[in-house]
């Protein structure tokens, strides 16, 4: 079966920001009050950045800002953090580019925000994608293919054939 469409993951695919989101949750929930690790911060890994603050105050409530100021607080270090040392995956820009000029679609399918994607496209200097496609515009984040499905129907292509 031929792809007609290629939907890449964005963090620890295309860039690797897991490092990034690790350090500014530590940052972020020490500064809070919530003891935070590595290893804890890898616990939610792929998971939507307000589920992950919804899941740490439920664990661990604190005082001071909203979970929605908290979330909002999280995005904002981390974008900042990505523009400053986001670095692209070896061979991922390349399989962009090599996609593309194939003329297969491209898309990305992330659970970051949109403000996200869109820092990690400019910084990383990269364009061209046929669809964006964040997992806050859906119900369920991942591990739920949702955002995956969204994109593939953005691109009017079969699941299947992405």
């Amino acid at each position: 079966m031929k792809q007609r469409a290629i939907i890449f993951d964005m963090d620890g695919v295309l860039i690797d920001s897991e490092p990034i989101w690790k350090d500014a949750g530590i940052e972020l929930f020490t500064r809070l009050g919530v003891p935070m690790t590595r290893e804890r911060m890898a616990e939610t890994m792929g998971m939507r950045c307000d589920e992950v603050v919804a899941l740490r105050y439920e664990q661990t409530p604190w005082k001071g800002m909203s979970v929605e100021e908290t979330s909002n607080e999280l995005i904002r270090l981390v974008v900042e953090k990505t523009k400053a040392l986001g670095q692209a995956l070896p061979g991922a820009l390349s399989a962009i580019r090599v996609a593309q000029e194939m003329g297969v679609k491209t898309a990305i399918a992330s659970s970051s925000p949109m403000v996200l994607i869109e820092a990690v496209i400019e910084h990383l200097g990269i364009g061209g994608f046929d669809s964006l496609h964040s997992a806050f515009s859906e119900k369920r984040g991942k591990p739920a293919p949702d955002v995956y499905l969204a994109t593939a129907k953005s691109l009017d292509i079969l699941p299947e054939h992405c």
